[in-house]
């Protein structure tokens, strides 16, 4: 039988690593430039995505 908390915990292990090199892109990025571009998303909604690229930086 297929081994899925095997498989579950190896997406998560390479999640993880993309979500790494996703922040460093967006670390790397004007972060003014996306911080006032994106400032109304952060005070509107706390779970739309543009929220979740805070937590990479």
């Amino acid at each position: 039988m297929f081994d899925l908390s095997a498989y579950q915990k190896m997406v998560v292990r390479e999640e993880k690593e993309i979500n790494k090199k996703i922040g460093k892109c967006y670390a790397d990025f004007d972060f003014q430039l996306y911080s006032s571009l994106t400032r109304n998303y952060y005070q509107n909604s706390t779970t739309n995505h543009h929220g979740a690229f805070r937590f990479w930086i």
